[in-house]
């Protein structure tokens, strides 16, 4: 939602317009990612009580079952992102492909972040949790500043990319 607020005034409303369509599809992809992970937040709680044993191979499969089904999707999403934008918001959004691509890739990074972060607060580190998501509030806000006026719709869905992937290494530190 960052980019909704900072694009008009960097890049002006018709760009920012354009990332919006770019970031609505992305967002549809969200919500299921969302989904697998209400489901996975009592097994990290049941983890995390002690009630079972191996909470790195818990972890281990979360993360990487949600990195093989995000790429599935991010993939189809990229190779047909033309065709998505075409079809949901006309041939005047066609520009809004190659930012679709670039943030159908986040939602990669974010589903493992949403898991170190659900497994985190699991295990009561609350505090960590928020600090990681102010360090990339912030950092995404820095990233959209510098990058968007400079390469214009695709700067803010790098920027956007670039604090998904940082996201998931300050996670990992807490893990």
């Amino acid at each position: 939602r960052l980019p909704s607020l900072v694009l008009p005034a960097s890049i002006g409303l018709a760009a920012a317009g354009l990332f919006d369509s770019a970031n609505r599809i992305r967002s549809t992809v969200a919500m299921t990612m969302s989904a697998s992970i209400v489901g996975l937040m009592p097994a990290l709680a049941r983890n995390a009580a002690g009630q079972q044993q191996d909470t790195g191979l818990l972890l281990g499969f979360s993360v990487k079952y949600m990195c093989i089904a995000m790429s599935i999707v991010a993939s189809l999403v990229a190779l047909l992102s033309e065709e998505l934008v075409f079809l949901l918001f006309g041939k005047s959004f066609a520009s809004a492909a190659l930012p679709l691509q670039l943030l159908a890739w986040t939602q990669v990074f974010n589903g493992v972040s949403a898991v170190l972060q659900q497994s985190m607060l699991a295990r009561g580190a609350v505090r960590a949790a928020i600090m990681n998501s102010a360090v990339t509030l912030v950092l995404q806000l820095c990233l959209l500043v510098a990058l968007s006026p400079v390469l214009g719709v695709s700067g803010a869905a790098l920027a956007v990319l670039s604090s998904s992937v940082i996201a998931v290494i300050v996670d990992l530190r807490y893990v």
